[in-house]
């Protein structure tokens, strides 16, 4: 990959975590940082460059859009996994690693009420899981892909992608534990990408990031919320 195309890259991938920093820290509301991350760099960035390409089926074909019935069903077997993984750690060290009281006050300063329960956990699983992997599994990792080959290409976009949720847990649990799931979460974006890769379909890590994310949201509704 040339320097400057890798560069460019490089800047759209760090305009993740910039994004979530201004949400979450600078504005203290997560209705903002949905917009700025979801809305305009995970959905945005790639409807701008299908855009460009007119919409041309190929695109959606390198992002990865394709080989529905083999990917999805190991993306759901690897998200199950992960599912059941989250519940029963966090059933377990939950007084640990977060002190819930805390958790309920930061979000409520966050604007995450009870009127928009609903909407929030529909963004947090569904929105989220597929907008994060149209963005990191799709778009970033097909362009590094092009030039980089498969190790860089996991590695950066798997090394970008866990960077901004370090800035969320460190928030949100306390710093041993912070880093243990920031380096989780790490090892999620490579099992993604390799599963991108040899599925060559997005549905993968898709289904296996909703199923994850249920998870971190069953385990706020059973042991935070309340």
């Amino acid at each position: 990959m040339e320097k400057a195309d890798m560069a460019a890259v490089l800047a759209l991938c760090l305009l993740a975590p910039v994004s979530i920093l201004i949400g979450l820290v600078l504005f203290r509301n997560v209705w903002i940082t949905f917009f700025l991350f979801h809305g305009i760099v995970c959905t945005g960035i790639p409807l701008a460059v299908a855009f460009r390409n007119r919409f041309r089926p190929a695109f959606f074909r390198e992002l990865g859009f394709g080989n529905f019935r083999q990917a999805s069903k190991q993306g759901i077997l690897l998200g199950l996994a992960y599912f059941m993984l989250i519940l029963i750690f966090f059933s377990l060290f939950r007084n640990r690693a977060l002190d819930a009281d805390a958790v309920r006050s930061l979000l409520a300063g966050w604007h995450v009420t009870e009127k928009h329960m609903g909407l929030f956990l529909l963004m947090m699983i569904v929105a989220n899981a597929l907008l994060e992997e149209i963005f990191w599994r799709g778009y970033i990792f097909s362009r590094l892909g092009k030039r980089a080959g498969l190790l860089m290409s996991v590695l950066i976009s798997s090394f970008f992608y866990a960077s901004y949720h370090f800035l969320t847990t460190v928030l949100l649990f306390r710093l041993s534990f912070a880093i243990l799931f920031t380096a989780a979460i790490l090892a999620a974006g490579v099992f993604w990408g390799l599963l991108r890769y040899k599925t060559q379909s997005l549905y993968g890590p898709v289904f296996s990031h909703l199923l994850a994310d249920m998870g971190i949201m069953t385990a706020y509704l059973a042991w935070v919320k309340h």
